[in-house]
């Protein structure tokens, strides 16, 4: 293997990480405010704004480890298509690239 070429088991590994964190991201569960009175007012309306901001942003989120393993998974292949092409350019100039 060429110095030169992406390591793919290494990006394969990223990417799979990135679709775990996207799976667990996914599987939050923020809890709801009880049914019953829930002490001061005050505290209810900041619950609620907690929840549906913490909501938000889980999605976020997920969606941004899906789109990101997508994109290494996609740099990954046209990085191992153009190595070889780039290995022979920087080995047959080596003394330009110094």
């Amino acid at each position: 293997m060429s110095q030169f070429k992406i390591d793919r088991g290494e990006m394969d590994n990223l990417s799979k990480a990135l679709d775990c964190l996207c799976d667990d991201y996914d599987d939050v569960d923020i809890p709801k405010r009880p049914p019953w009175p829930f002490g001061n007012p005050t505290t209810a309306v900041a619950y609620e704004a907690f929840t549906k901001d913490a909501s938000e942003r889980t999605e976020a989120l997920s969606e941004w480890c899906d789109d990101t393993s997508d994109a290494v998974s996609d740099t990954s292949k046209m990085a191992e298509a153009t190595d070889d092409e780039w290995a022979r350019e920087f080995t047959f100039e080596a003394e330009k690239f110094q």
